[in-house]
């Protein structure tokens, strides 16, 4: 009797152990400290109410393949980059089988040192610096290379054969300087002409001085791949001239919602295009099954173009999960190194027009 309720027990606790879940330690990084000045509240609480939700509508697949989520969050200032580093190091040491890793491509590249061996995607990164660093660390924005090639061919079909620029930088941004240098080699090979360069530093600068330089020059258009607050402040001091060059942005200019072209300055009076790896929200949603969830059940109230690469981030960590049912952080990395096409720039490279002081949705092209 004794042995039989022995046997009894041990088949119990095996069966029991059978059944415990397997903990996936996930690890977001970013730069949304609630008391930074290029950062806010709402935004953060946005972000954690999307992986929060995501981790709702994945745990029944999840827990069918024997999977558990922890999720953990840690937000620090934009202006102290090397937090990103710090946090990757933290994140590594907590035993993290994923990090999530910050959208701007400087604090992204950091945050790289400090994960080691760890599997990292970047929300929005887009340097191209991004594909030296292997299978295991990736964007799911794509590539300035990517963006800066579709920008040239774009404002060529729009402005001309006989077309001339002049690019303005923000000195202090890898990923500005990045994306003007790949659409230098673009517009060469269709024919474009560069005329110059100017160079900014900081969030301060001499609007009326920069735009004297400009028209000095007598550009078609002004390459503007800086972050919206600089690209505002430039495009503003144009407004009110007879002389208005065409824009040219990259994925820094922010959207309808969100970032100072569209709800800063003055700038009716401009017109432009830019380019972003991702299209308008509801749109994007639609083509990927949890964003069908997220429209079905109306979960997510407002958008957040970061909130796109949460979704879709959680979505093929899960799928991955469930197809080759890693049992450690080991396993995982390297079946992590095999889903980068699931991840890597899904929606392509999509086009935005600048007009009237809007950003508006144009086209998207997909990247081969």
């Amino acid at each position: 009797m004794r042995l039989g309720t022995l046997l009894f027990a041990l088949v119990t606790m095996t069966a029991h152990a059978q059944q415990a879940p397997t903990k996936v330690k996930i690890s977001f990084v970013e730069a949304l400290a609630p008391n930074d000045t290029t950062s806010s509240v709402r935004y953060q609480g946005m972000y954690e109410e999307t992986i929060s939700i995501a981790s709702t509508l994945l745990k029944k697949k999840l827990s069918g393949c024997g999977y558990e989520l922890e999720t953990k969050t840690a937000f620090y200032e934009a202006t102290d980059s090397l937090k990103a580093k710090e946090h990757g190091e933290a994140a590594q040491a907590a035993g993290a089988w994923l990090i999530v890793g910050p959208r701007r491509s400087n604090h992204y590249l950091l945050l790289v040192q400090g994960a080691g061996e760890i599997p990292t995607v970047s929300l929005m990164a887009s340097a191209d610096a991004i594909k030296e660093l292997g299978p295991r660390h990736l964007s799911v924005a794509p590539l300035n290379s990517q963006m800066s090639a579709l920008a040239a061919q774009e404002t060529k079909r729009r402005l001309g054969k006989a077309v001339r620029y002049v690019s303005v930088l923000s000195a202090d941004c890898i990923s500005c300087l990045d994306f003007a240098k790949s659409f230098d080699h673009a517009a060469k090979e269709i024919g474009l002409r560069k005329l110059g360069e100017i160079s900014l530093t900081g969030d301060s600068l001499d609007a009326d001085s920069i735009r004297k330089q400009v028209q000095e020059l007598k550009p078609d258009f002004v390459l503007l791949p800086n972050y919206s607050r600089i690209s505002s402040m430039v495009m503003a001091a144009f407004n009110d001239s007879s002389s208005r060059p065409f824009f040219v942005g990259g994925d820094g200019w922010g959207d309808a919602l969100y970032g100072f072209v569209q709800n800063g300055m003055s700038i009716e009076n401009v017109k432009g295009i830019t380019v972003r790896g991702f299209p308008p929200f509801r749109r994007a949603l639609s083509q990927f099954p949890l964003g069908k969830k997220i429209i079905e059940q109306n979960k997510l109230s407002d958008s957040f173009a970061p909130d796109l690469s949460i979704l879709k981030i959680m979505e093929a960590t899960a799928d991955r999960l469930c197809k080759d049912r890693p049992v450690s952080k080991s396993e995982f990395a390297a079946s992590f190194a095999k889903s980068a096409r699931q991840i890597s720039a899904p929606w392509g490279v999509s086009v935005f027009d600048l007009e009237k002081g809007n950003i508006k949705f144009s086209k998207s092209a997909v990247i081969r």
